[in-house]
């Protein structure tokens, strides 16, 4: 058994929920760095980011199916270590224009979202 499904027997343990449900919890990381992955990782568990997006079409080619509310997923820091479990509490598919000032809040990046150009097409 890794470090992630210790990782997860121990939270299963620790609240009481039923060892078969450690199959269904995603073990996952953030960012597209081990560096980026801590930074990322403590705004989590500093409570600063509490939303996540990810785009649909990338989520449908790399796993089963999209997040759902109630997923639980063991977080990885930027070594491959378990830190912390998340659960998805909801789900709001939107695009990417969409995206509100709030969101990016919780998203924890500062509204960085918010300064990428948005680029549309021309009609």
């Amino acid at each position: 058994m890794n470090a992630a499904q210790e990782y997860i027997k121990s939270f299963l343990a620790h609240k009481g929920r039923p060892a078969a449900q450690a199959d269904s919890i995603l073990i996952d990381t953030f960012g597209d760095s081990p560096d980026l992955s801590d930074q990322l990782l403590q705004l989590i568990l500093a409570g600063t980011k509490t939303a996540t997006c990810l785009s649909l079409f990338e989520w449908e080619h790399e796993n089963t199916s999209p997040l759902a509310a109630g997923t639980l997923s063991v977080i990885l820091n930027g070594a491959g270590d378990p830190k912390c479990v998340i659960e998805t509490t909801q789900v709001t598919p939107m695009a990417y224009q969409d995206v509100t000032a709030e969101f990016a809040r919780c998203e924890g990046e500062h509204g960085s979202y918010l300064r990428i150009p948005k680029v549309l097409p021309r009609t």
